[in-house]
């Protein structure tokens, strides 16, 4: 049986590298990638602040502090008295106390830092006695040991990855809580950081959440405590925490377990990169981990030798070589072969049901057999094991279809999909509206088209990381809206914080106004696009039609559609003077935009919570996910896993409004604008 620490799990998630190079004894490894200023003494707070506060809340024993703070509850007329009193309790007994004890050892900044960080600290502790003094109907002084639970306990539990391979799991949490209304332990993990490790916060506090489940039976929900944000708490309801225990856990403590038994025989062995990248770039060993875990690659034949016409997908081959078809075939049968027998070895028989060779990926249907017990869940669960059978770069994409279960791959030679392609055989199916563009092809080969007029796509939310095709999208959306319909019927706001994604389209004759690059700007255009919005509501409200299309078709004079396409919104946002403001006008355009004929598609490359708040993702209906980091960021922006498996250039999965499902996007590059102004500039 091997042991690992909540604390190296958590490394572990962030790279499978660093852990095993923790293992080789390796120092300071979990400062790797870290966020913050630094100047916050992290140990000092957590040893004589909130552990001090929560052992004596949590203890029958009576301690001076406490002994206040009772007598507080008992005696303060109204809430703001108390909090007054409690804030001057806790600021004597725990900071004052400790500058007493630390301050000469202390630098000037880091005593600085401690005074904001135990601010908002006392400011939510205080809130919590509180709120759970209106929540109880005994004495406060009978429940104490109710509401706080002794803090930095021990809890330990054995995880069984099979019969032979056991994992025993510890950890030590920051605080705990119980809410007496609901039944629920809350579980706080304080960070002397800010919000740029969220991902991996969160799977530590999901960490501690499961200890606690297997130790008491119950679901706890969770509270990360960033100690150098003004806004420092971000909740998490235990269905979250439940959700996040089935999709994460099982993996990483598989992945823990390899390292660690290989680790054990002391030779050099194969550990996979992380999944973030941007990681390998602050990290001290990112010139040397490929040499000392890469697994040795097997010499293979040369593939053979295929080129591409530059005005067509049309494959060149020699007399000798394979149809691309051909080709396709080859690798699709031989993948599902290895499927087939890797799934007879573990003992988990599924049907072929064949495959479908697209430009990119292959995608093989195969169908569990229930009657020996296999579930698609069982099937789902070794995504892992496939990408190491078939070679893959990422783990392949498992999902539940109508009667099979599809597994999706990306081809050895992809064909390049262009706007051309796309639009061209999409016409079959295009929606008869000024507002649609072709979002992306299928692996079946169909095309989806957005329609902004739909009310489950009025508005979009785009999500992905740098390299994942999102800037590229974003071209092919405007070009795609461009293409469809004249500048008469649709104009387009085009909002680049970034100043980079939009310079080809200056000339574009659908623009609105000229391309925004600053939050200025941007805010004076959608204060003027609201207005603008609320006038249009008085013009149907007198017309008697309940939206633009019913307007159009009954007056002379005519609304025109407009789309607000905004690249990159954490950089619009990022000053917090105009946040606000700027989240106020977004959000009245996305929940009254449609029937007024205005549209907004908003995209980010930093799909969190802080950036895509709960209600601005509520009122984006469809969701489009590129190439993500994390299965977390998958599930802010899809609200289920998966995204965390493409492999970026254009590769998404939408979903929100629309069943989820896996597009191919198209490519957009300056041939092909330039190709659309030719063609709209001769007027054909």
């Amino acid at each position: 049986m091997y042991q690992v620490n909540v604390s190296e799990l958590r490394i572990c998630q962030k790279c499978p590298r660093l852990f095993a190079y923790h293992l080789k004894g390796k120092k300071e490894i979990w400062r790797i990638g870290l966020s913050g200023s630094g100047n916050f003494p992290g140990r000092l707070f957590h040893d004589k602040i909130a552990s001090v506060f929560h052992k004596q809340m949590g203890s029958k024993k009576k301690t001076p502090m406490k002994s206040e703070i009772l007598a507080a509850v008992n005696s303060c007329s109204n809430d703001s008295s108390l909090e007054k009193t409690i804030s001057e309790i806790l600021e004597r007994y725990l900071f004052i106390n400790l500058m007493k004890k630390h301050a000469m050892k202390m630098k000037s900044f880091q005593i600085e830092s401690l005074l904001k960080g135990f601010t908002l600290w006392r400011k939510h502790v205080v809130h919590l006695i509180i709120t759970a003094i209106q929540q109880i109907k005994k004495e406060p002084s009978q429940v104490w040991t109710q509401i706080f639970l002794p803090p930095e306990k021990l809890l330990s539990t054995i995880y069984r990855i099979n019969s032979k391979m056991e994992l025993k799991v510890n950890g030590k949490y920051d605080a705990l809580m119980f809410d007496i209304e609901k039944k629920e332990i809350v579980v706080t993990e304080f960070k002397g950081l800010n919000f740029g490790n969220e991902d991996d916060d969160f799977l530590q506090l999901v960490l501690y959440c499961w200890l606690i489940k297997e130790s008491t039976g119950l679901s706890p929900r969770g509270i990360l405590f960033y100690l150098e944000e003004k806004q420092p708490a971000v909740y998490y309801q235990a269905k979250e925490i439940a959700d996040a225990m089935h999709h994460l856990l099982s993996p990483l403590f598989k992945e823990a377990f390899l390292i660690l038994s290989a680790n054990e025989k002391e030779k050099k062995f194969f550990v996979k990169r992380t999944q973030n990248i941007a990681l390998c770039d602050h990290c001290p060993y990112n010139q040397s981990c490929d040499n000392d875990f890469q697994q040795k690659v097997k010499k293979n034949k040369e593939p053979e030798t295929i080129t591409f016409q530059k005005k067509s997908n049309n494959v060149q081959k020699s007399k000798e070589s394979d149809t691309d078809e051909q080709i396709a075939n080859k690798e699709a049968e031989s993948a599902m072969k290895d499927v087939i027998e890797t799934f007879q070895a573990l003992k988990l028989p599924v049907k072929s049901l064949g495959y479908i060779a697209g430009p990119r990926f292959i995608r093989l249907k195969v169908r569990p057999q229930i009657k020996h017990g296999v579930t698609p869940k069982k099937i789902m669960n070794h995504a892992e094991t496939l990408q190491v059978q078939l070679e893959l770069q990422t783990a392949p994409l498992i999902k539940p279809q109508a009667g099979f279960l599809s597994i999706d791959f990306p081809r050895k030679i992809g064909i390049p999909l262009t706007l051309k392609d796309v639009w061209e055989k999409g016409q079959r199916n295009r929606p008869k509206s000024t507002v649609t563009f072709p979002v992306g092809m299928s692996i079946e080969g169909k095309i989806f088209w957005a329609n902004l007029a739909e009310p489950g796509m009025t508005s979009i939310l785009v999500g992905g990381t740098s390299g994942g095709g999102k800037s590229v999208f974003l071209k092919t959306v405007v070009i795609g809206l461009a293409m469809n319909a004249s500048p008469e019927d649709v104009k387009l706001v085009l909002i680049d914080p970034k100043r980079v994604t939009f310079t080809d389209m200056k000339e574009l004759p659908h623009l609105k106004c000229p391309i925004l690059m600053d939050q200025k700007s941007a805010l004076e255009m959608l204060i003027t696009i609201v207005d603008e919005m609320e006038s249009r509501y008085r013009s149907l409200e007198k017309a008697c039609c309940e939206d633009i299309t019913l307007y159009n078709q009954n007056s002379d004079r005519r609304m025109t559609h407009q789309v607000i396409i905004i690249d990159e919104y954490a950089d619009l946002i990022i000053d917090k003077k105009t946040r606000d403001q700027l989240e106020h006008l977004i959000l009245r355009l996305c929940q009254k935009g449609r029937a007024a004929g205005i549209h907004i598609i908003l995209a980010t490359q930093r799909p969190d919570v802080k950036i895509v708040t709960p209600i601005i993702k509520a009122n984006l209906q469809l969701k489009i996910a590129l190439k993500v980091t994390s299965q977390t960021n998958s599930m802010i922006i899809l609200d289920q896993p998966g995204a965390e498996y493409l492999i970026g250039r254009g590769d998404m999965i939408i979903g929100g409004s629309v069943p989820f499902q896996r597009l191919q996007g198209a490519l957009s590059g300056k041939e092909e604008i330039q190709l659309f102004f030719n063609k709209y500039n001769n007027g054909s």
